[in-house]
């Protein structure tokens, strides 16, 4: 029986090293049984995607994951020590919070609505955490510990992917080629597929259109002449015209926010519900099937053969 403890004892004791070596030597290792931790996740601060919306879990470099936390030990709040927010090595301290309000609500409904707890100022510590991201990247674990003052601590995880590689979107070859008389629709479609792991708003724009050979009038076409139609299964965004490239404007989540002035196109329909608050996003391994139209005569009718088609996408 004695050797039977002896060896639960190695394999505990081995379970807390195992487990400190994962968290930086300001944590205190092995958990103090006296010690919970609530913890409110409030929000991400500078968030890149428009309007602050993000749906997936999925931070980029200069944006901050925002916490609280409360803290409780059974022996008293005096037992309490400093709190961090951590991921691999490196951790930022969090404060201390000395009163009850908070941006989304206030006092102790707040709290309760929250955690499902109120504060106990005999009992607990609050505290406001922000790990603001640098360099990191891949799959990780933001840790929230509150060090216990008499051994241990207390800790929650969340899982993060950090800067998460982006790539151009897969596009299949642009050649806007000769205008179909009878039709007046541009030969080919253009098939778009989403090759990142995230979510994707996307933007469609254009320079104007010059062409050779035998040209009627100008040898120019303006793009906003041109219309496109987006389709992803029964979604179908109808002929919308193509906004000009500018390459001055910068597509900001306050820029962006009126789609429809947007200078550098509106969104393409994709594999969402178009109810969507902010219009059609592309989901990752979604494809778009993009046609071509106008609404003027032809011009040349030997096509076009400078111009661009441009795509801009900005994750949300």
């Amino acid at each position: 029986m004695r050797k039977k403890i002896f060896a639960l004892s190695v394999i505990f004791a081995a379970l807390i090293v195992s487990h400190a070596s994962s968290l930086p030597s300001f944590v205190n290792p092995g958990i103090d049984p006296g010690m919970t931790i609530f913890t409110i996740e409030e929000n991400l601060l500078n968030k890149t995607a428009f309007g602050g919306l993000r749906e997936a879990r999925y931070i980029f470099k200069g944006e901050g994951a925002e916490y609280f936390i409360l803290a409780r030990h059974a022996l008293g709040s005096g037992n309490i020590g400093n709190s961090y927010a951590i991921v691999g090595n490196k951790g930022a301290l969090c404060n201390p919070k000395n009163d009850l309000t908070f941006r989304n609500g206030a006092n102790q409904s707040y709290i309760l609505n929250r955690t499902g707890t109120t504060f106990i100022n005999t009992t607990d510590k609050l505290f406001h955490c922000l790990f603001t991201v640098r360099s990191e990247s891949g799959n990780q674990t933001l840790t929230l510990a509150v060090n216990s003052l008499l051994s241990g601590h207390g800790e929650s995880n969340f899982s993060w992917l950090f800067n998460p590689s982006t790539y151009p979107l897969n596009v299949s070859i642009i050649s806007l080629g000769y205008f179909n008389n009878a039709t007046g629709l541009f030969p080919p479609q253009i098939t778009i597929l989403n090759n990142n792991s995230i979510r994707v708003m996307l933007f469609m724009s254009g320079t104007d259109l010059y062409g050779k050979g035998l040209c009627l009038g100008a040898k120019n076409f303006n793009i906003s002449k041109i219309t496109y139609r987006a389709t992803n299964g029964t979604l179908d965004s109808g002929y919308v015209p193509i906004r000009k490239f500018n390459q001055n404007f910068g597509c900001t989540p306050s820029a962006c926010k009126t789609l429809v002035s947007t200078p550098n196109g509106i969104p393409l329909h994709s594999g969402i519900d178009p109810s969507h608050p902010l219009g059609q996003i592309i989901n990752p391994g979604a494809t778009v099937t993009i046609s071509l139209n106008t609404s003027q005569p032809v011009l040349c009718a030997q096509g076009y053969n400078r111009g661009l088609l441009r795509f801009h996408t900005l994750p949300l």
